[in-house]
């Protein structure tokens, strides 16, 4: 009994600190990451972060950028600013949003497939 009983206590828990994305994410999820694309509304040199308004109505994010975040065609972390649009390849880590790649966007970025 107590081994069904910690058994139970293990796999809720496992549930419990897995990460999964938000409804509102899930519909740009792919192999390659989560893709969110829309018009930049701020930006937070410090905190190294961004809020971003997506172009689908999903909802405003704010996404941080770290050392491994790649820039294609956009120069860099000091590119990202209030009025650019721009798409977001990100990733959730502890309910937070992290850019692995960002990029200008376009209609062209814009298909899956």
């Amino acid at each position: 009994m107590r081994r069904s009983v910690l058994v139970v206590l293990l796999a809720a828990v496992a549930l419990a600190v897995t990460a999964v994305p938000s409804p509102a994410l899930q519909r740009h999820h792919g192999d390659r990451g989560t893709r969110v694309e829309g018009r930049v509304l701020s930006v937070n040199r410090d905190a190294r972060s961004f809020r971003l308004r997506d172009h689908d109505s999903l909802g405003t994010f704010t996404i941080r950028v770290t050392a491994l975040t790649k820039f294609d065609r956009v120069r860099g972390f000091s590119a990202v600013r209030p009025g650019r649009q721009v798409e977001v390849t990100v990733t959730r880590v502890n309910g937070r949003l992290f850019a692995t790649k960002v990029e200008p966007f376009s209609v062209r970025n814009n298909g899956d497939g």
